[in-house]
């Protein structure tokens, strides 16, 4: 068993590790004008189709407010579409993608599988430890 120091020390090293990693996805994204987190919020459209704000905010783990924040700067690249409920409640908001929104996850999908494929082909150190295990 690792002491107390040792444990802090790894502890350090993942967190710049996955980082760095963190600062390459959101590069490859930014060729797209899109940050990571704008591209897994297209993802969870895309796996669960049509969606509320508070659903997005419980998926990722956040406030209401945060979230219609990060969906309203989607919405104004034209890449969702929001919708109101009927006449009788239109409080209820749900969140879709665009046709255009559909085409930008499609071609950054792509360039992030290629991106993942080029990590586990060289078997960098970081990728081996946190995305190959088990």
């Amino acid at each position: 068993m690792k002491n107390k120091k040792q444990q802090v020390l790894v502890l350090s090293q993942w967190y710049f590790e996955t980082s760095v990693i963190s600062k390459q996805l959101n590069s490859l994204c930014r060729t797209r004008c899109m940050t990571f987190e704008q591209f897994l919020f297209l993802e969870q459209l895309v796996q669960y189709g049509t969606q509320s704000p508070s659903e997005l905010a419980v998926k990722f783990n956040t406030s209401g407010p945060i979230v219609t924040r990060k969906l309203n700067t989607l919405k104004d690249k034209g890449l969702i579409k929001k919708t109101r409920g009927t006449r009788l409640d239109q409080r209820v908001v749900s969140i879709s993608m665009t046709e255009q929104g559909k085409v930008l996850y499609d071609q950054l999908s792509a360039e992030l599988a290629s991106w993942y494929q080029q990590q586990q082909a060289t078997e960098t150190a970081t990728f081996k430890r946190f995305f190959l295990v088990g």
